[in-house]
C-alpha cells in the first residue's frame, strides 16, 4: 500500500513460516485506529490469518500462532513503538487510549471556538497541546 493511502496509524506486520513441507508467507497493513478495543493490543496472528485466508479453527492457525510476526513501516504513533522489527502493542495501546478520539477533537475545537473565539485549532499549537493536556488528566480521573 503506498504511503499516502496508508491509515494515520498503521503498520506492516510480515510472518513467514513453514507447515507440512510448504513455506507460508503472510504479509499486511494494519490499521491500528481500526483494531485497537479499548486497551487491548490487537491479535496481530489473527488479522495476518484473516488477511491470508486462513481457518482461524485450522492446524495452519495454530502454526501461526507459534511464530513471531516481523513489524515494519510504522506510521504516526506507531512509529515511537516499534523498533526491531519488534511492537510493543500493549505500551501502544495505553498511549492511544489517552488520545482524543475524532469526536473528542471536534468538541476540543469547539471549545476553542466558543470560549477563545479560534476557528482553526491546528494553527495553534500550543493551545491544542494544553486542550490535549488538559483531556488526559480528565481521562486519567475518570478511569
Amino acid at each position: 500500500m503506498p504511503p499516502s493511502t496508508r491509515p494515520l496509524n498503521s503498520l506492516r506486520a510480515r510472518l513467514c513460516f513453514s507447515f507440512k513441507g510448504e513455506t507460508h508467507t503472510l504479509d499486511t497493513v494494519i490499521d491500528l485506529d481500526r483494531h485497537l478495543h479499548a486497551t487491548q493490543t490487537p491479535n496481530f496472528h489473527a488479522i495476518l490469518a484473516q488477511a491470508g485466508g486462513i481457518d482461524p479453527y485450522s492446524y495452519l492457525y495454530e502454526a501461526i500462532e507459534s511464530h513471531e510476526i516481523a513489524f515494519s513501516e510504522p506510521t504516526g504513533m506507531a512509529v515511537a513503538y516499534c523498533h526491531a522489527e519488534h511492537f510493543d502493542g500493549s505500551s501502544y495501546a495505553a498511549h492511544a487510549a489517552r488520545q482524543p478520539h475524532d469526536n473528542d477533537w471536534a468538541a476540543l475545537q469547539a471549545i476553542a471556538t466558543q470560549h477563545l473565539g479560534i476557528a482553526d485549532l491546528n494553527a495553534q499549537a500550543d493551545l491544542k497541546a494544553a486542550l490535549l493536556a488538559a483531556y488526559q488528566v480528565g481521562q486519567a480521573r475518570s478511569a
